[in-house]
């Protein structure tokens, strides 16, 4: 008895689409859509250290207050106010 095999059809993906277009399309569509998706595996090496640094409480509670003024995450922000001070030195 043959197995019966899904009917698919061609779906073309848009190139250069903006995240929000992405979004809508991706709203709209499915990867059953799709003849020629295939399971791939990889791995990722994540390259960089995280360092642990204690604040004060005052300096703590700054960053906070900067961070959501900016609407950034705290260690983006650190990392730009130590950067812009240790190019002063």
């Amino acid at each position: 008895m043959p197995k019966s095999k899904k009917t698919l059809y061609r779906v073309t993906m848009p190139k250069n689409m903006t995240v929000k277009e992405a979004s809508e399309y991706w709203d709209k569509h499915s990867f059953d859509e799709f003849d020629d998706i295939r399971e791939t595996k990889f791995e990722i090496e994540l390259k960089g250290e995280k360092h642990y640094v204690l604040l004060d409480a005052d300096i703590a509670e700054k960053i906070e207050k900067l961070a959501k003024k900016k609407r950034k995450p705290r260690r983006v922000v650190i990392n730009s106010l130590l950067k812009r001070s240790l190019m002063s030195v």
